[in-house]
């Protein structure tokens, strides 16, 4: 044998064959290992992209379904129906109220459980939000997208036509199926009466809505620290957009916010509000939610990115 070195090349037949040129018949481990990781960063940025592509979408049909509601806002402050209400103008001004205790009676009749303001409700009816007590979303005050929507359903029907434009797939009932204004005091839902629903984001979460007027001489109860809060909360926000009434989306981690809360459920912008500094919403968590105001959505963007 001589001491020519002999290589290996592939035949037709399929096996190798031997040459004087040095070639290989395949990768090294190496190599592959460089193309699998190759791929799998081509894979993690299309995941990425994808995703943010869907965020993008989600967000563009939070913003339409937003204007719809801003726009049956709009209808109801022209028709102005519960003007004359003694003290609902100073309270939300002529926007549908945020609170469904302003449609609940308190002990005595006449009243609302709402300081400050009489009852709501049709002459002759009853004016109970059943059950009494409140559980579920009749527990969101100040924030109350449930509350919105009554009042917009009892009282103006242009803008109730306004929101029959928003489709099913962002309108829920609420947890306890039997909750409704019981018109005629009968405490059983019937044709008379109206259920009460609220508005979800395109990822599902429950918009919050604000329009308790930024009035420093308006208080909750004393008592009342989350009530408090809240309230604190919604004046803020309205008074960082103009004195409008506005909703509020957590965006794509609004679920996450919302769990963090657990069972004692407040708010994810009052739990910022009554933790941080006054009129600050400085939880990364809110750098992506979305409101209908590009301004407001700058300034509250800059604050929740701010180190």
């Amino acid at each position: 044998m001589s001491g020519k070195a002999v290589s290996y090349q592939p035949s037709a037949a399929g096996g190798c064959e031997s040459t004087t040129a040095v070639r290989r018949c395949a990768f090294t481990l190496i190599e592959l290992l460089v193309v699998i990781g190759v791929v799998a960063l081509l894979i993690t940025a299309l995941v990425v992209a994808g995703g943010g592509l869907i965020d993008d979408a989600k967000n563009k049909e939070t913003l339409g379904v937003m204007q719809i509601l801003d726009l049956a806002l709009e209808e109801f402050r022209q028709d102005a129906p519960l003007k004359g209400v003694p003290g609902y103008r100073d309270r939300y001004g002529d926007y549908p109220c945020d609170e469904l205790e302003t449609f609940r009676r308190s002990g005595t009749p006449g009243e609302s459980a709402t300081p400050g303001v009489d009852i709501v409700g049709p002459p002759g009816g009853a004016s109970n939000i059943y059950p009494a007590e409140a559980s579920g979303f009749n527990d969101i005050e100040h924030r109350d997208v449930a509350a919105m929507a009554l009042a917009i359903r009892l009282y103006s029907a242009e803008a109730a036509s306004v929101l029959d434009k928003i489709g099913n797939r962002y309108r829920k009932a609420p947890p306890d199926a039997d909750q409704f204004f019981d018109r005629n005091g009968d405490t059983n839902l019937d044709i008379e009466d109206e259920p009460l629903v609220y508005y979800v984001d395109a990822w599902g979460n429950p918009f919050e809505y604000f329009a308790i007027r930024p009035d420093p001489a308006l208080t909750a109860v004393p008592s009342d620290l989350p009530a408090e809060n809240r309230l604190n909360t919604a004046q803020r926000l309205i008074q960082a957009n103009h004195g409008k009434a506005l909703f509020v989306s957590y965006g794509p981690d609004g679920a996450d916010q919302f769990e963090l809360l657990g069972d004692d459920f407040e708010s994810p912008l009052v739990e910022d509000f009554s933790q941080g500094d006054p009129g600050m919403i400085d939880s990364p968590l809110n750098a992506d939610n979305v409101y209908l105001d590009e301004e407001l959505t700058a300034k509250l963007r800059i604050e929740a990115e701010a180190p």
